[in-house]
């Protein structure tokens, strides 16, 4: 799972209190946790946004996630090894 925080999007939150809606960008359902874990279904690259609701405007911020380690890693069969002794 991925750990998100509002704060990473280095936003000023003295300005009052907020509320908060995650798009993990892969069609799952939005969260409305200020700090919320979301665990995607496959690797991939998502584009991640967070609205927030202020007491003056809304803000919507986004940043791109990389899930994976991006490497594949062939699966190399076993030698069969003679058995003469």
């Amino acid at each position: 799972a991925v750990a998100f925080r509002a704060a990473s999007f280095l936003y000023d939150f003295a300005c009052g209190s907020h509320t908060f809606t995650w798009d993990f960008g892969d069609g799952s359902l939005p969260s409305t946790e200020q700090t919320p874990s979301h665990k995607y279904a496959a690797d991939g690259t998502y584009k991640v946004k967070l609205h927030l609701t202020n007491p003056t405007q809304p803000v919507d911020l986004t940043a791109t996630v990389k899930v994976g380690s991006g490497v594949n890693v062939p699966v190399v069969p076993p030698r069969h090894r003679s058995s003469r002794h």
